[in-house]
């Protein structure tokens, strides 16, 4: 991925949780942190930790609340 792409945060759901597949795909978009409402299979935690990809697992989507006031 070249160094000169802008950063991005994309939002995917995964019925099934993330599997090996998924998470190479996920490494050659350029994702920098991936955020699961399901299990992360070890496979795929192991390619994300090879590619510094942070993650997240089981997350309650009530946990993504993003109506939250400025100050």
């Amino acid at each position: 991925m070249p160094d000169d792409q802008d950063d991005f945060i994309e939002v995917k759901v995964h019925r099934d949780g993330v599997g090996t597949t998924t998470a190479r795909k996920i490494v050659r978009q350029g994702a920098k942190v991936v955020v699961s409402g399901h299990d992360i299979q070890p496979g795929a935690k192991k390619i994300f930790e090879e590619n510094g990809i942070i993650y997240f697992e089981n997350v309650d989507a009530a946990d993504l609340d993003t109506d939250s006031e400025v100050e």
